[in-house]
């Protein structure tokens, strides 16, 4: 096993980079959070919402590479 440390922002070598891009732009942007509980439970409420979505999270992290090293 050899550990290789990816860039700080390497989106095509860790696809859930661009997950986490599209729950914070679909849940979180231009919004104040009085708690951070709130905050919780929009993230809850928003990966739950992109769960239902598998063929938007197959958009955003499929990756030619990753399936060819399986």
């Amino acid at each position: 096993m050899e550990l290789v440390f990816l860039p700080p922002y390497s989106p095509d070598l860790n696809p859930q980079e661009q997950i986490w891009d599209e729950l914070r732009e679909r849940f979180f942007s231009s919004r104040l959070f009085k708690s951070l509980q709130a905050v919780i439970e929009t993230a809850a409420g928003g990966l739950q919402q992109l769960e239902s979505m598998p063929a938007l999270i197959k958009s955003l992290s499929h990756r030619n590479w990753i399936l060819n090293a399986f």
